[in-house]
């Protein structure tokens, strides 16, 4: 509880100092049409530095309003103003009061054949674009667009990678209108684009089509629709083809290695990726897009990548090359109309071992019991993967898609186990040694048919059709040798189970949705019905899943015998139909300053089931129907007051069912896990369930102010009726003694499924982030908690048993950057979880842990920089608290700095132990597992980079920009002669 609380401490009181921020004030002024008195919206207002740097800047709102605050008090500013097909407006300044109302500017137009020099603004709206100029911003050659954007106000850039401006999430990055190389990750675009080659970038709000309350709505074309905030990254005429990628190979002690290589070629309609990496450090690979990520030119934040997996077990090797390619159809399109295709092809190939020593406590009535348990485990696996993806859409209202995709793969595995019981006075009570070795391979195939028309002119075609078609295929082949003994007053029984097991299985599935939104003017015509939108849905889902098991028991001799019990064959057959019908109610009012929107929603659906098993199992061929009626209903709230915040919220409610699996009610029992024997249940009925959930998101959105404050929280509440719970019997023997009979427990236990009376849970996350530029500075702040309850029924020697949980965790991040010489970053982690047995022993087991990391990076020059990171573990299951200290080392040269040597130490403190420690129902469970241990490394890096040719029409395009607003001209002013500026 101190850890939480300092935690809590710590976040509120670094969000306290760094909203104090003294000495600074604040001017404002209105900007006016010299010759009309017209009030001028959309004017660009700059502060310049005495050094002629950007300090800050605004544009005038629709009364030709700006303020700008943080200026520091006692310093020398220059104000320009300007305007497209104005001249440029400047006036020096000293800041000498907190609060500095400005004269009224009064901007002269320009005559037709006038040509002016003047600067270039850095942001300007265009229509409802915010349109930032890079070349309005000095910086170093190499810089690249998240630099930039760094230097935005209003932008930030989380460690994460995510970005958001005025506090709204930026979730999409186009380049010209696509994503970059088909890829949704927008750092391959924003750590590799250099800032040189980039004409504009543009930030707009769109139609969020994954949506369903804008999905429902798109036929009513005055209806508002939910949107996302996109960024469009607009590249120079000449700048539109190039390549770029990394060449990187390390080695180090310990034999470590670490290798990857990644080039990527664009031009206007195509692109082309294709690299790979290796490594057997723990740093995780699974394709062409890991290596992308990994392989950019320029990250701030260099801690997060290319780091060893200390959570990892074992020691694990990876090789996973991979290609990608692009290709639109027209040369001009965006994400509203496209014609475009992709793919993909990727291979892994992993091998591992890993070495697990665990240890359990167990609290039964017949007496404690403690097991330890060792494993060793040999791993390899490959596997190939094919994907392949078309698109087109005319407009928002109409789109079209098709995808496929296919695996193949191929696994190997040993595993040798051991555990042994005692009582807690260290009598023994059993052990077990098994040994296994296993192979697998599997193919599957996955297809998808996409089409949506909403027309808003013509509703009565608005559907939204899909279908998909996927097979799967598995092969195993094991073989497995497990000794028992069972330890008693009279001896030992030895068992011994020696069996070769042939498993085949597929799984065949078709799914197909039908939604349509023309049903209100169907059925009533242009008849409004007081607002309500009314939709349908239909759904078919067919699944068949086949299962083929041969399983062979071996006898001194080394004869296969089949097993009767576990060899059969079968096949389960489900279909199900579930229609639906929705309706909508929306309400919104909104003025210039602030807008607000509420709806209502509900639907109502009934699912039809239909399950038939065939299988060679008398007792497994079952047939089974069930028919749900399905509720839904929600309301959301969303108010936006301009220069303010942004508030959303929602609440939905909706049941469901759930009905117990062939498994559950006749299941094949295995007699092999002598430690564990499944049994299922008899009488099984279906489980009801109920669930709530509420949000509520609020972020500020005041341009006026270079801070951003953000929250979101989110409550779930699930109450399920006639739960499936576990009924545990832990088996005893009587033992003839001297003294009598004796009864102890052997060590077995059996496993049932019942009904329970009900299962709860509930939870509440929460989140906030805060950041602040302040002249080049920047500090981010994030928090991260939740809390969690449950409660859940049990049977544990036929009592009833409540298991009740609780969950804790607080997570608090701080981030601070010095323009791009010191970052540093702070981050604390506290989790508690409790767990209570009511009707049992009533035990209580609790664990807490405590996590921390400290990380910091210094440039020393353009080329050098140092990095550091510290991490501290803790919990109440080991004695000595674990700190790990990685570092690294690296310069940058040649004339473009595209190469890097870089020096890597790694858990320098020689302390890391991968250590777990957790609570069960019935006691508490530590293990440890072998990892990574201490290595260094030298690694070499090559960036090959070439973007377009030389001077262009691209650059001179931007050269015209100046400070234009796209022949924008302010309220009621008369259009004016615009032949462009020319930079001085």
């Amino acid at each position: 509880m101190k850890q939480i609380t300092l935690t809590l401490f710590l976040f509120f009181g670094i969000c306290a100092f760094a909203q104090a921020q003294p000495g600074t004030g604040r001017i404002s002024g209105i900007i006016k049409d010299t010759t009309s008195n017209v009030l001028m919206e959309s004017a660009t207002v700059i502060i310049y530095k005495p050094d002629s740097s950007i300090f800050q800047f605004k544009i005038t709102d629709k009364d030709g309003r700006y303020e700008i605050t943080g200026l520091p008090l006692q310093s020398k500013f220059v104000l320009a103003a300007s305007f497209a097909g104005y001249k440029e407006f400047r006036r020096s300044f000293t800041m000498d009061a907190a609060v500095k109302k400005m004269d009224t500017i009064f901007l002269q137009p320009k005559t037709s054949d006038e040509v002016i020099i003047t600067s270039i603004a850095p942001i300007r709206m265009n229509g409802d674009t915010l349109e930032i100029n890079p070349a309005a911003f000095k910086m170093a050659n190499d810089a690249v667009a998240e630099d930039l954007l760094n230097k935005v106000p209003g932008v930030v850039i989380w460690a994460d990678g995510s970005i958001t401006m005025n506090g709204k999430a930026i979730p999409k990055v186009l380049v010209d209108g696509k994503p970059f190389l088909g890829n949704s990750d927008h750092r391959i675009a924003t750590q590799n684009l250099p800032k040189n080659i980039i004409d504009k970038i543009q930030v707009y709000n769109e139609v969020d089509m994954s949506s369903e309350a804008t999905r429902s709505q798109m036929t009513d074309a005055q209806a508002p629709k939910d949107s996302v905030l996109t960024m469009d990254i607009k590249l120079k005429a000449d700048k539109k083809s190039g390549y770029f990628g990394k060449y990187g190979a390390g080695y180090g002690t310990d034999k470590r290695y670490t290798a990857d290589a990644a080039l990527q070629f664009y031009n206007k309609q195509s692109t082309l990726a294709f690299g790979g990496g290796t490594n057997n450090i723990n740093a995780d690979i699974a394709g062409l897009a890991d290596i992308q990520r990994e392989s950019t030119f320029r990250n701030n934040y260099a801690i997060y990548r290319n780091r060893s997996n200390f959570g990892r077990n074992g020691i694990n090797r990876v090789i996973s090359p991979g290609i990608q390619f692009t290709h639109s159809f027209t040369q001009n399109e965006n994400e509203r109309r496209s014609n475009r295709i992709n793919g993909s092809y990727d291979y892994d190939n992993n091998s591992g071992n890993a070495n697990t020593q665990t240890y359990q406590e167990r609290y039964l009535q017949g007496g404690d019991q403690i097991i330890n348990s060792f494993s060793e485990n040999i791993n390899q696996s490959e596997r190939h993967v094919v994907r392949m993806n078309y698109n087109k859409s005319l407009d928002y209202n109409k789109r079209f898609s098709i995808t496929g995709s296919g695996t193949s793969g191929n696994t190997y595995s040993e595993n040798a186990s051991s555990s042994v019981i005692n009582t807690r006075q260290g009598a023994p009570v059993s052990d077990r040694n098994s040994n296994s070795q296993s192979t697998g391979d599997s193919r599957s195939f996955n297809a998808a048919v996409n089409y949506t028309n909403f027309d808003s002119e013509n509703p009565l075609k608005a559907i939204d059709a899909s279908a998909s078609f996927s097979r799967s295929e598995n092969n195993s082949d094991r073989n497995e040798n497990t000794i028992y003994n069972f330890y008693s007053a009279t001896g030992v029984q030895n068992t011994t189970i020696k069996r070769h097991s042939l498993k085949q299985t597929g799984a065949t599935s078709f799914t197909s949705t039908l939604g349509y939104s023309g049903l209100k003017r169907l059925l009533f015509g242009r008849f409004n019905l007081f607002g309500i939108d009314i939709s349908t849905n239909h759904n078919i889902n067919y699944q068949k899943n086949e299962d083929d098991n041969k399983v062979f028991d071996i006898d001194v001799n080394q004869k296969e015998n089949t097993n009767q019990t576990l060899t059969y064959n079968e096949t389960v057959s489900t279909f199900q139909y579930t229609p639906s019908l929705a309706l909508n109610k929306n309400f919104n009012k909104w003025s210039s300053r602030r807008s607000v929107f509420y709806g209502f929603r509900t639907s109502l659906n009934n699912q039809f089931i239909n399950e038939e098993n065939i299988s060679s199992r008398a007792n497994r061929n079952i047939n089974r129907s069930f028919s749900f009626l399905r509720f839904n209903i929600g309301t959301n709230y969303s108010r936006q007051v301009m220069e303010r915040y942004r508030l959303n919220g929602s609440l939905n409610y909706d049941n469901s069912y759930n009905y117990p699996t062939i498994n559950q009610i006749a299941p094949v029992v295995d007699s092999s896990n002598l430690y564990s024997l499944y049994k299922g249940g008899l009488n099984l009925v279906n489980s009801k369930g109920h669930s709530v959930n509420a949000n509520i998101n609020f972020s500020t959105i005041n341009t006026k102010r270079p801070s951003q404050f953000s929250f979101n929280i989110n409550g779930n509440f699930s109450n399920v009726l006639n739960p499936f719970a576990d009924s545990t019997i832990f088996l005893r023997d009587t033992a003839r003694v001297s003294s009598g009979d004796s009864v102890y427990l052997n060590g077995k236990q059996v496993r049932y499924t019942v009904n329970g009376d009900r299962r709860y849970s509930s939870s509440l996350n929460y989140n906030a982030s805060y950041s602040r530029k302040i002249k080049g500075n920047q500090v981010q702040v994030q928090y991260f908690g939740s809390v969690s309850f449950g409660s859940s029924p049990s049977y544990i020697d036929n009592i009833s048993t409540i298991i009740n949980t609780t969950s804790i965790s607080h997570r608090l991040s701080f981030n601070y950057y010095y323009k791009t010489i010191f970052i540093a970053g702070v981050g604390a982690n506290a989790n508690a979880n409790n767990s209570r047995q009511t009707g049992y022993k009533n035990s209580k087991f609790n664990t807490h842990t405590f996590s921390g990391e400290f990380n910091f990076t210094v440039n020393m020059s353009k080329d050098a920089s140092i990095t550091s990171n510290i991490s501290y573990s803790k919990n109440n299951g080991i004695v000595k608290p674990i700190t790990i200290w990685n570092g690294n080392a690296s310069y940058r040269f040649l004339k473009s700095k595209q190469a890097e040597v870089k020096f890597t130490a790694t858990d320098i403190l020689k302390q890391f132990k991968n250590i777990s420690y957790f609570a069960n129902p019935d006691g508490i469970t530590s293990s440890v597992s072998n990892g990574l241990q201490q290595y260094f490394m030298i690694t070499l890096s090559y960036f090959p980079r070439k973007f377009g040719g030389g001077k262009g029409k691209g650059e001179r395009t931007n050269t015209r920009m100046g400070n234009g607003n796209g022949g924008a001209r302010p309220n009621g002013a008369p259009a004016q002669g615009n032949r462009g500026n020319r930079r001085g």
